[in-house]
């Protein structure tokens, strides 16, 4: 007994001394969808109605090491920002959850997600404990609803970490603002709030056609931090995808989730508007509600951090 108990004791010490290690070589929190990640619904086993096609996912999502419980390695998946492609059909996934890799015996990983898809419902989405983790700090791993019975809506998701020389950061020129109040035909005062920060963009996509970045790791202030007279100001964090590219005139859209004070998502948008000869400079402009009546609006200028 008290050598079998030596032999787990050591190959548990194994286990985590390698999964340590392999936390270690996560250099960055962003990571990003390899090829091979696709979305799936309809009816699997044993329940007889059609399953669409496998689709195209790319996007980016951050992961953060939350400790270690004495068998598992644990990590918190925020910032979920993934594009399906059906066709010409195009919706968003959003949401977060939890990674777990480890195990006594042998090595097992699990995924936990809540997932809006589209304009739906969050949903629910779990991998349950299964053999993998082995190549971790990458992740693959397929996640659903229903444990892939009957009708069901799955993820297969390959990810690793996105190197750090394909993260570009960049920082608000001192020019970008928010506005707050009532926009054409409606009339209410405006209140106009500065607006300093910083983020950054990941490759998703190297289409000739349509280039499209991730926008992550925004961190904004808007307002003056350190006035006492004025309204105090707010933290601005969130997640989003910036693209431009055309045939004839340049365009370029910027639509991001934004959260203030950590207080829920609010989508903000430019559509595809005329634009982007200036990139890698970004000049645009994103609202609620496209600027009609009650609204807030920023008016972004950014340019690298290094420039």
């Amino acid at each position: 007994m008290l050598h079998r108990k030596l032999v787990l004791t050591i190959a548990g010490i194994a286990l985590a001394l390698g999964l340590t290690r392999a936390r270690a070589e996560v250099t960055a929190s962003v990571y990003r969808l390899q090829q091979g990640s696709t979305f799936q619904q309809g009816c699997f086993p044993p329940c007889l109605c059609p399953l669409e096609q496998e689709a195209s996912v790319r996007g980016t999502f951050a992961v953060r090491s939350t400790g270690f419980d004495g068998l598992f390695n644990t990590y918190a998946i925020t910032d979920v920002n993934w594009t399906v492609s059906v066709g010409n059909l195009e919706f968003r996934i959003t949401g977060s959850g939890t990674y777990q890799v480890g195990g006594e015996f042998a090595l097992l990983h699990r995924l936990k997600l809540d997932l809006q898809v589209g304009d739906g419902p969050l949903q629910h989405f779990d991998s349950g404990l299964v053999p993998g983790g082995s190549d971790f700090p990458d992740i693959e791993i397929a996640v659903s609803i229903n444990g892939q019975h009957c009708f069901d809506r799955v993820v297969v998701l390959k990810a690793a970490p996105v190197p750090p020389d394909e993260i570009h950061d960049y920082v608000l020129a001192p020019q970008t603002t928010l506005k707050i109040g009532c926009f054409d035909p409606c009339l209410c005062p405006i209140v106009i709030r500065s607006v300093v920060g910083t983020f950054s963009l990941v490759p998703i996509s190297h289409s000739s056609w349509f280039p499209e970045w991730a926008v992550v790791n925004i961190e904004w202030q808007a307002g003056d931090p350190d006035s006492s007279t004025g309204p105090p100001s707010l933290g601005i964090k969130g997640f989003g995808t910036y693209r431009f590219g055309g045939d004839f005139a340049l365009e370029h859209q910027l639509s991001l989730d934004l959260s203030f004070d950590s207080v829920g998502l609010a989508h903000f948008d430019s559509d595809l508007v005329i634009g982007g000869s200036n990139f890698p400079a970004i000049d645009i402009g994103i609202s609620m509600n496209g600027r009609v009546c009650a609204d807030q609006v920023f008016d972004i200028h950014a340019v690298p951090r290094d420039e």
